[in-house]
C-alpha cells in the first residue's frame, strides 16, 4: 500500500507562505511540510525587493532559499478578519519573556509587503528626483525588476520604469544606482558585505556538520539583513 496522503484541515499546502509583518519590515515563513490533519512546519525564508519608487521597496519572499535553520511547528489558527483567514504563531523566546509574532497566510501574491526603506528609494530618488515623483508603488507605478530581483547597488540586471499613466521604459538597475552619494566607502562596505555573505553559503548538509549562530542586523545603512551560518560559532560584527 502507498503511503497516505496528509491533507491539512485549514487548506493550508506546502509551499504556501505566512507572513509576519513588524514597523519596518517582515519575515516570510514557508510551509515545508504537513504534520498531520491540523498542525504544519514552517521555516523562515529570504526576502528581496522587487519593486521600488522614491520611498518605498516592495519585499517579496523568496522560497527555498532558507534564513534560518529553525523549524516552527504550528498549528493554524482561523481569523475573524475576511482578508486575512488564517494565522500562525512564531513565537520566539527572549530570555524571561516571550514574544509574541503572529503571521498570516497570504495567496496570491498578496504577501508582498510594501515597506518604507532608505536605500534603494533613497539613492533613486536623489539621482531621479524628477522620475520619482511621479511614481508610488502603492498604486501600481514604480520601478520594477525584469529577470531578478534587485540585490547589490552594482547590478546590471534590466529594470522596467512603470509610469502612472500605464506607459513604461525598460534601463538597467545600475544606471539609476547612479547618485553621486553613494561613494567609495559606500560600495567598499557593499562589497565587504557581499563578500560575506557568499562565503557564509552553507548547504543543509553543511548545517548538520557545523554549529551555526544566526545574527541579525536591522536598523543598518541597508536595511534589515540576515548573517546565515557561522562556522564554529565564530561572531562576525558588521
Amino acid at each position: 500500500m502507498g503511503k497516505k496522503e496528509v491533507k491539512n484541515k485549514y487548506g493550508v499546502q506546502e509551499g504556501d507562505i505566512f507572513n509576519y509583518g513588524y514597523l519596518n519590515g517582515c519575515n516570510y515563513y514557508q510551509v515545508i511540510a504537513l504534520r498531520g490533519e491540523t498542525k504544519i512546519a514552517v521555516r523562515e525564508v529570504e526576502q528581496s525587493c522587487v519593486a521600488f519608487d522614491g520611498y518605498y521597496e516592495c519585499l517579496a519572499p523568496m522560497k527555498n532559499q532558507w534564513a534560518s535553520a529553525d523549524v516552527h511547528i504550528c498549528e493554524p489558527q482561523i481569523s475573524t478578519d475576511s482578508d486575512r483567514e488564517l494565522m500562525i504563531d512564531v513565537s520566539e523566546s527572549l530570555l524571561c519573556t516571550k514574544l509574541y509574532r503572529l503571521a498570516w497566510l497570504y495567496r496570491e501574491n498578496k504577501y508582498l509587503a510594501c515597506m518604507k526603506k532608505e536605500h534603494f528609494p533613497f539613492y533613486f530618488r536623489d539621482a531621479y528626483p524628477e522620475i520619482a515623483v511621479q511614481l508610488d508603488l502603492r498604486k501600481g507605478s514604480g520601478v520594477y525588476a525584469k529577470d531578478k530581483p534587485f540585490k547589490w547597488l552594482d547590478d546590471d540586471s534590466p529594470a522596467i520604469i512603470r509610469y502612472p499613466d500605464g506607459s513604461e521604459n525598460e534601463i538597467s538597475f545600475q544606471d539609476l544606482m547612479c547618485s553621486k552619494k553613494i561613494t567609495k566607502k559606500v560600495k567598499k562596505e557593499e562589497a565587504k558585505f557581499r563578500e560575506l555573505m557568499e562565503s557564509l553559503k552553507m548547504s543543509d548538509e553543511d548545517l548538520d556538520e557545523f554549529p551555526a549562530k544566526e545574527i541579525r542586523h536591522t536598523n543598518g545603512k541597508y536595511g534589515r539583513f540576515t548573517v546565515k551560518w557561522i562556522k564554529n560559532q565564530t561572531t562576525v560584527r558588521l
